[in-house]
């Protein structure tokens, strides 16, 4: 299968349409860290080929920032992250499979996100599905290295680096 990058491909505020050859693996990681790192993401995957087989993998963390006094503003004192992705297949896509996969790490109190994944299948026989997650560090990630003495702090930014590049 052939990796493409979707960050590379991203423009902002606009509906990116890609259009899904055979045996495609699409990834997009993001690391948000403050309000200016944060971009809203607006992708549409046509598929146009039969009998592709495709994953879409999009993750994101989202760490725990503070605002600076002199960048406060009133409306926008946390974080809006809108994540929505299209997958479309028209009539005579046979044999299309495609799993959508978008997964969010929430570090922050200040975050809203919103994901919104959207199948449009016009055709009966393709097999096509969606998961997504949004949640923090599992605690017993956490515990199974502070057991191998290994500091929170550090193991926190094992796990992150991990699911980033995972």
């Amino acid at each position: 299968m052939k990796e493409i990058d979707l960050k590379k491909m991203q423009s902002k505020s606009v509906i990116n349409e890609i259009e899904v050859d055979k045996d495609s693996v699409y990834k997009f990681t993001q690391d948000i860290s403050s309000l200016e790192t944060a971009e809203n993401l607006n992708l549409k995957f046509n598929f146009t080929v039969p009998d592709t087989k495709s994953l879409i993998d999009i993750r994101y963390v989202v760490r725990n920032f503070t605002i600076k006094p002199e960048k406060r503003d009133k409306t926008r004192s946390e974080l809006k992250l809108t994540v929505k992705v299209v997958m479309k297949a028209p009539k005579s896509i046979l044999g299309t499979q495609s799993n959508l996969m978008i997964r969010v790490i929430n570090l922050s109190s200040k975050a809203n996100i919103l994901i919104e994944p959207v199948l449009e299948i016009e055709e009966k026989n393709i097999d096509m599905d969606h998961k997504v997650t949004i949640g923090g560090i599992d605690h017993r990630q956490i515990h199974y290295f502070e057991s191998r003495g290994i500091p929170r702090s550090t193991a926190k930014k094992l796990i992150v680096n991990g699911f980033l590049n995972g």
